[in-house]
């Protein structure tokens, strides 16, 4: 009995790295920063595998534009509403994919706005009027392998990971 509690123990940091908690797919979402912008916030993101096996992301179609990951949003809570996204909208998808091996890290900005400082994002509009409060760093899809992505199934076939909340600067 001592030994299994002493390896469970010990299996705990393995699952929570620096706050971080990997999804079953073995990625670790964690807002890093936000910093004003002219329209809200650059909400810094990184992207770790912490997992066994690579994860495939998808790219968005324009790699010079932020974020690079085409699934990659933000999310503010709003206590009428629930978790709404607050991110850009994301109306044309990629072919291309970024492979991150276990322990391999990437890291993405996303621009964030609201409509008192003039955010326009359509064709997708979002409900939430005014920043602020919490938000959480969103990967809407991850896939075990380029076949896999090849034959993705819409949304219902996704796998979300979600990074623990942070409040927004005020």
């Amino acid at each position: 009995m001592r030994v299994a509690i002493i390896l469970i123990l010990a299996a705990i940091p393995v699952y929570n790295l620096l706050g971080q908690t990997a999804a079953p797919s073995g990625l670790s979402v964690r807002v890093k920063s936000a910093s004003s912008n002219a329209h809200g916030f650059d909400v810094a993101v990184e992207v770790k595998n912490l997992g066994a096996r690579p994860v495939i992301l998808q790219l968005s179609p324009k790699l010079a534009g932020n974020p690079r990951l085409q699934s990659l949003t933000v999310e503010q809570w709003d206590a009428n509403l629930g978790w709404q996204n607050v991110g850009p909208c994301r109306d044309v998808e990629g072919e291309s994919t970024l492979k991150l091996s276990p322990q391999q890290a990437t890291q993405d900005v996303v621009p964030i706005g609201d409509l008192a400082h003039g955010w326009s994002n359509a064709p997708c509009p979002g409900k939430i009027e005014h920043l602020g409060g919490k938000i959480r760093a969103v990967i809407v899809c991850t896939y075990g392998s380029v076949s896999e992505f090849k034959q993705r199934r819409g949304i219902a076939g996704c796998q979300r990971v979600e990074s623990p909340s942070i409040d927004l600067p005020k």
